[in-house]
């Protein structure tokens, strides 16, 4: 696949999630496992390929409420983060704190989702949780190795 094509699915993503964020909603499981392709041929001018990738499974998606410092939602007492360990934000692995999800942590897994699909590989791949969660928290990120073309 080209890299326009790659900026393309990247692009829908974005807008999905800009869509859901605009309608106080969190997805809290943004991955590759959840982008779905369907068949556009409008879209074969401009991209090559005549599909639109969409986002999936709203199982763990959760309608938000304001607070002072914009869109969130917190988990009560005891809850533990939901989603998937390489994809979430350093914020929802506080375990001294309870997980305060915002439209930024499902940014931060768009972003881990970007690096997977420009390099074809997640930045924790081989990992087991625990060590993806220790390399998370303490902020010692793989750089990207090269953007696939």
């Amino acid at each position: 696949h080209t890299f326009v094509w790659k900026m393309h699915v990247l692009m829908d993503i974005l807008s999905a999630l800009s869509f859901l964020h605009f309608h106080s909603v969190l997805h809290r499981d943004i991955k590759s496992a959840n982008i779905l392709f369907v068949l556009d041929s409008s879209r074969l001018p401009s991209t090559g390929l005549p599909l639109v990738a969409k986002l999936s499974d709203f199982g763990l998606a959760s309608a938000v409420g304001l607070s002072s410092s914009g869109l969130s939602v917190s988990s009560s007492a005891g809850d533990s983060a939901v989603g998937t360990s390489a994809y979430m934000a350093p914020e929802l692995l506080d375990f001294e704190q309870h997980p305060q999800y915002s439209p930024a942590s499902d940014i931060y897994a768009l972003g881990i989702l970007a690096n997977e699909f420009l390099t074809e590989q997640i930045p924790w791949s081989g990992l087991r949780d625990i060590h993806v969660l220790n390399m998370v928290v303490n902020k010692r990120q793989r750089p990207a190795g090269y953007v696939t073309q």
